[in-house]
């Protein structure tokens, strides 16, 4: 079942968030997400009148996504940038192509004309999932990240909206 998220789904957003942090180049971030900023997050999102979609099976949240502008200039006011997550052992079931064309579909009732993934390049099961789902790779942005010691590259990957 996919939803939009509640305050009370915090937490269990937070641990997935937090796991691809402290044990992967997926996410970008070092210090863990506190739920402070878990509840500046998803207010802001609110405010912004942006949706938290959560993925539950079972009673058990196991995934979320959600999109904001691509970047802040005005220019960029209908190019969106998603991301979505889900735990370890909930990839590959067909939950990852739901949720994203809730997030598509949600976003061109918004009036985004464009979403573009940002990718570590070692997460070729996310790049792979992307193309199926009809984006194209535009490139790669080489060395722009810096984890665990090593340089990481970003690929990008864009959807133009029908």
């Amino acid at each position: 079942m996919i939803r939009h998220a509640a305050l009370t789904d915090l937490p269990a957003i937070r641990d997935i968030w937090n796991y691809y942090i402290l044990n992967t180049t997926y996410n970008y971030d070092f210090e863990p997400k506190t739920m402070e900023f878990m509840e500046s997050w998803f207010h802001n999102k609110a405010e912004l009148g942006l949706p938290i979609f959560v993925v539950e099976v079972d009673g058990q949240l196991v995934g979320y996504g959600a999109y904001s502008q691509f970047r802040e200039r005005n220019a960029y006011a209908h190019s969106a940038e998603h991301g979505l997550y889900f735990k370890k052992d909930f990839h590959g079931k067909g939950m990852g192509r739901q949720l994203l064309e809730r997030l598509l579909s949600d976003g061109k009732g918004r009036g985004f004309h464009t979403f573009i993934a940002v990718i570590d390049s070692s997460n070729e099961g996310s790049i792979i999932f992307h193309e199926k789902m009809g984006f194209e790779n535009i490139g790669k942005i080489k060395e722009v990240g810096r984890k665990n010691g090593q340089w990481l590259n970003l690929v990008l990957l864009q959807k133009i909206l029908s």
